[in-house]
């Protein structure tokens, strides 16, 4: 199962350019965007959209167009009076940004015309569609104040625990094993983080598959066939991260460090086990201890 995108929060929600990747450029893969003047102004919910074919190019406010390498030569090749117009109608659609995918560079040409034109670039050496999640991801956590995460929520006295770490290394195991143990379970293989309007942060599953727990025992089933009505929590106030991977030796051992998520910063215990061992109740309870003696 695929999840769908986070909730709009506003049907118009607004952002400028500069603040939206101001602090993730080197995740998308960029050093530098050619900023025109005025790049600042406001733009109405921005979207990526890929463009392996000219004629694609959207019409609709805001885009971040992602040139594919192909459609990059074919820009390249147009006859000057087409390529000045083209620009012309990104112009006129009010086009937010425009990022050229398996770049090295911005050659000169197209350099010196998007400026005239007024139009901000980018190179990424990315491939179109790795830049496209990447940007969509950047979208929610900014404009609609979400993020999705690989990886198992629950709730202990109304406090929220996120679990992450590679798939079968017992997440959901250590999870069920600990349901009916004063815990509740919230979700499995994908957790949604949304900021409240106090800043809090509410951890959550995802509205597609919030309702369904996956194991290797059972494979996809209803959460409600394998948990009391009364173990399952619909959303909490994210507390802790509990972050678990394998070691190249055989001991276990924890780590507490700050991880900033949204704006802000909480306490992360990492959790390390043995390259052959599997996460489970016991280790998560003493993640628990571990968070309350430095918390």
């Amino acid at each position: 199962m695929s999840p769908a995108p986070c909730k709009h929060t506003s049907q118009k929600e607004t952002v400028t350019p500069e603040k939206l990747f101001s602090d993730r450029l080197p995740f998308l893969g960029i050093q530098k965007i050619v900023e025109p003047r005025g790049w600042k102004k406001n733009v109405v919910r921005p979207y990526p959209k890929c463009c392996r074919r000219l004629v694609m190019a959207s019409r609709r406010e805001g885009a971040i167009l992602i040139f594919s390498s192909g459609a990059r030569e074919k820009i390249m090749t147009l006859p000057e009076p087409l390529r000045q117009q083209y620009f012309a109608r990104l112009v006129q659609n009010r086009t937010a940004l425009l990022i050229f995918a398996q770049s090295p560079t911005l050659p000169v040409l197209l350099k010196r015309q998007l400026q005239r034109h007024h139009l901000a670039a980018a190179v990424s050496p990315l491939h179109e569609n790795l830049l496209a999640s990447r940007i969509k991801a950047i979208i929610r956590e900014k404009i609609h104040h979400c993020i999705t995460v690989h990886g198992v929520a629950l709730s202990l006295g109304g406090r929220g625990i996120l679990i992450t770490g590679p798939s079968g290394i017992g997440k959901t195991t250590a999870t069920i094993e600990a349901v009916g143990d004063g815990f509740a379970w919230i979700a499995d293989d994908v957790a949604v983080i949304r900021k409240n309007q106090r800043g809090r942060l509410i951890i959550s599953g995802h509205r597609a598959i919030q309702n369904y727990v996956h194991t290797r025992q059972t494979g996809i089933v209803a959460a409600d066939r394998i948990f009391a009505r009364s173990q399952i929590n619909n959303k909490a106030e994210l507390a802790f991260v509990v972050e678990v991977s394998r070691s190249k030796v055989d001991d276990i051992f924890f780590r507490f460090v700050k991880k900033e998520m949204m704006g802000t910063r909480l306490p992360l215990i990492r959790v390390h086990i043995s390259r052959t061992g599997y996460f489970n109740k016991n280790l998560l309870m003493e993640a628990i201890q571990q968070f309350k003696e430095v918390g």
